[in-house]
Formats: C-alpha cells, sequence, structure tokens
C-alpha cells in the first residue's frame, strides 16, 4: 500500500488503507485470559529471540 501511495495510485495512506481493506471482525480480548495471554506472549517472544540470528543472515 505504501508503495501504492508512493508512485501516485493512492493519494494517501489513509485512502490505501480505504480501498485495500475490509474489517470482518473484531476480536477483543477476554479479561479472564489475561494471565494466559501474557504466558503466550513470553513464549512468543521467545521463539522469535530464538529465530533473529536466522532472520538476520538471510
Amino acid at each position: 500500500m505504501l508503495a501504492g501511495v508512493a508512485v501516485g495510485v493512492f493519494a494517501t495512506p489513509e485512502d490505501a488503507v480505504k480501498a485495500c481493506i475490509k474489517v470482518e471482525a473484531v476480536t477483543v480480548p477476554v479479561k479472564e485470559n489475561t494471565e494466559k495471554y501474557e504466558k503466550l506472549f513470553e513464549e512468543y517472544v521467545a521463539v522469535h529471540d530464538a529465530l533473529m540470528p536466522i532472520y538476520r543472515a538471510r
């Protein structure tokens, strides 16, 4: 979308979003699951950090 803005396909990033994105649903976190979300996020960060050297090598 930003490339489209850069070359004039869209006048602004907002116009690009309006043309390209359709929100079909909104997911709202369940407050009671906060502890689970925090644990899963810690696991995500660990995996992300473990893979970062592989990403940087490319």
